[in-house]
């Protein structure tokens, strides 16, 4: 009986899985995208060169989103609360978590006034920091 010759290794590499994985990972970032800018269809008021703010990998912010005509949407799941209840809301939430950041959204069309209204319930509730989101001009 004859012995069959030893296997050759092959030295290509297989790239089949490579794109495989690829496709998969483009298909995911392409239906997780849109979720993560959610929430209603807002005009951003722009400005020349806005600050980086890092993002705080521990916890999220809360976005606070003014509409027009002016209403306050509150959280990740953008739920309306009653202006005269913002700042009662606000005090509650400082009770349970001290340290949360916020971020506001606040329509362009909007009067300062109701913008500064919403920032001092929130100061009064005790939270120092809020971080205003503006779009970046075009140049």
């Amino acid at each position: 009986m004859l012995a069959a010759p030893p296997a050759r290794l092959r030295s290509e590499i297989n790239v089949t899985p490579l794109v495989d994985v690829c496709l998969v990972l483009l298909i995911i970032f392409m239906v997780v995208t849109p979720i993560l800018t959610s929430g209603p269809p807002i005009e951003l008021a722009r400005a020349n060169s806005p600050d980086k703010r890092p993002q705080m990998p521990s916890q999220l912010p809360i976005y606070l989103v003014f509409d027009d005509p002016p209403q306050i949407l509150f959280g990740t799941d953008f739920r309306r609360i009653d202006p005269t209840a913002f700042g009662a809301a606000m005090k509650e939430l400082r009770e349970r978590t001290p340290d949360r950041r916020f971020v506001l959204r606040a329509d362009k069309r909007l009067n300062y006034s109701s913008v500064k209204s919403v920032l001092r319930s929130m100061r009064e509730a005790g939270f120092q920091n809020v971080d205003l989101i503006v779009e970046r001009e075009k140049r």
